[in-house]
């Protein structure tokens, strides 16, 4: 009898053992973007810095914004420029809503030395359960 009883306590508890928080809202929405500024567009110089402002939320948790750039251009034909390619850069976010102002990307300038042309930004927004919006923005640099 004691074994019945003890097994039956064993089962009541794995039947509890699913850690999730009934109160917890399910997220199944991707975050959004209300990106300012760069534009569609935009023509940047070099030695400027790429600057990111803007909104960024989700209905229930943000995680984190990647951005990337790539040159859309091909590579001078005298081999002096090369197009610049910083590495991808993450935000780390852990709110509903973050605002950017002037956000400055990639913690460098853009390079005096680097191919003009045009060039893709990439920005990657997830939310804490992987959910990922996507947002391409043509630059010009010159």
């Amino acid at each position: 009898m004691r074994i019945l009883v003890y097994f039956m306590i064993v089962l009541s508890f794995l039947g509890c053992g699913s850690g999730d928080d009934p109160n917890t809202p399910i997220d199944k929405e991707i975050p959004q973007f209300q990106i300012t500024e760069p534009v569609e567009n935009q023509t940047l110089s070099k030695g400027e810095y790429i600057e990111l402002s803007g909104t960024l939320t989700d209905d229930v948790k943000l995680d984190k914004l990647i951005v990337t750039l790539v040159n859309q251009s091909t590579k001078a034909g005298n081999g002096i420029d090369d197009p610049w390619q910083p590495e991808a850069y993450c935000i780390d976010l852990d709110t509903k809503e973050k605002e950017l102002k002037a956000y400055r990307l990639f913690d460098q300038a853009i390079p005096t030395d680097c191919l003009a042309g045009s060039y893709n930004l990439k920005l990657q927004l997830f939310d804490a359960v992987g959910n990922e919006a996507i947002l391409n923005l043509l630059l010009t640099i010159q």
